[in-house]
This record gives C-alpha cells, sequence and structure tokens, in this order.
C-alpha cells in the first residue's frame, strides 16, 4: 500500500489587487501600447512623452537603416574578395589580380590581399611583380612588429 501524498499547506498563491493589475506594464510593453494606441483610453500622452516617443523611433530608424548599410557594405566586400580568391584557384591569375587591384584602398593594401596579388603574379610567372607585393607586404608587418 501507499501512502496517500501529504498536502503542502505552506504554499500560498498571492493574486495581484485590481489597482496592481491594472498597472503591471513593463516599460517595453508600455511604449508598445503607446505607440499602438492599446489601452489609450485611460493614458493620456503629454507633448514632452509624445517627443520623446518620436525621438526613440527615429534614433531606431537611423540606427537600423546604419547597420543594413554596413551589412551591405561587409556583404559586398566579401564578394568581391572570394571572387578574386575563386580566379586565383581556377588559375585565372589575371582575373584575380584585376579584381583584388579594384578594391578601395583600406582593403587592398591588406597583407592578405597583398599575398593573393603576388600569389598570382608568382603563378604567372612574372616573379619580379611577386616579389615587388610580397615585399610591400612584409614592409608593413616589420612596420607593425617594430
Amino acid at each position: 500500500m501507499s501512502d496517500p501524498p501529504e498536502k503542502d499547506n505552506d504554499v500560498r498563491f498571492i493574486t495581484p489587487s485590481p489597482v496592481e493589475k491594472a498597472y503591471s506594464f513593463t516599460p517595453k510593453q508600455e511604449l508598445h501600447s503607446l505607440l499602438h494606441g492599446h489601452n489609450a483610453s485611460n493614458m493620456v500622452i503629454t507633448p514632452t512623452q509624445q517627443q520623446q516617443i518620436n525621438q526613440s523611433t527615429t534614433t531606431f530608424q537611423h540606427a537600423l537603416a546604419l547597420q543594413k548599410q554596413s551589412v551591405e557594405g561587409l556583404m559586398s566586400l566579401l564578394r568581391d574578395m572570394g571572387k578574386g580568391y575563386l580566379h586565383l584557384c581556377r588559375f585565372e591569375c589575371q582575373d584575380a589580380i584585376e579584381l583584388f587591384t579594384s578594391l578601395k584602398p583600406q582593403h587592398y593594401q591588406t597583407g592578405w590581399v597583398l599575398a593573393q596579388i603576388a600569389k598570382a603574379f608568382f603563378e604567372m610567372s612574372k616573379y619580379e611583380e611577386a616579389i615587388k607585393y610580397v615585399n610591400s607586404f612584409v614592409y608593413d608587418i616589420v612596420l607593425i612588429f617594430n
């Protein structure tokens, strides 16, 4: 035989009062209700609050636009670098050099891009050109660590 389950008499549930229920919004829910008109009958928005809501909305929209531009720019850069690397892997060295040299200067002058250009010249048996590019990015590395 099993014993009957014990009743836990110490557990008490506290229900919120009607006043607590009416004002139990989190700030996010409150902003949402202000923006979308929910529960607007018992809430009055002052001009200062409306101005704050408008400012936060435009700031958010501006930040979102900047983030979208950053992502698009990064994807474009990675796409171009990837195409150049693909040409190099297929031994289409001249196409790879053209793509890498068409990058913006701040990206073109990185060690990785210069090394890929040097590799392309090396694969085309243009060793003197390859050495120039190797020297340029090795010189940059030496400057960084000294």
